[in-house]
């Protein structure tokens, strides 16, 4: 279902069934949600990055690195400065 807010997932509208009959239980269209359950649907594409294309996957790509890269320069650091003193 089209929505004008450009964060919405393809998650965010839902179908339920019974898996035992196949019957629809619930639908949930996030057009007419509480505003929390709209909210919460937006965080999906803030979390994963897709929302604008390669480049935001890239860039929440490097993002997602910098701990590790800033981790290894760190214990790089710690070594030369260690084999200085010792």
């Amino acid at each position: 279902m089209d929505s004008a807010n450009p964060l919405h997932s393809e998650y965010a509208s839902t179908l339920t069934y019974d898996p035992q009959n196949g019957k629809l239980l619930h639908v949930g269209d996030v057009r007419s949600s509480p505003t929390l359950h709209v909210i919460v649907d937006s965080f999906r594409k803030l979390h994963f990055g897709y929302f604008g294309g390669l480049t935001s996957k890239i860039i929440w790509c490097v993002i997602g690195l910098s701990p590790l890269i800033l981790g290894f320069t760190g214990l790089y650091l710690y070594l030369v400065r260690s084999r200085r003193i010792g």
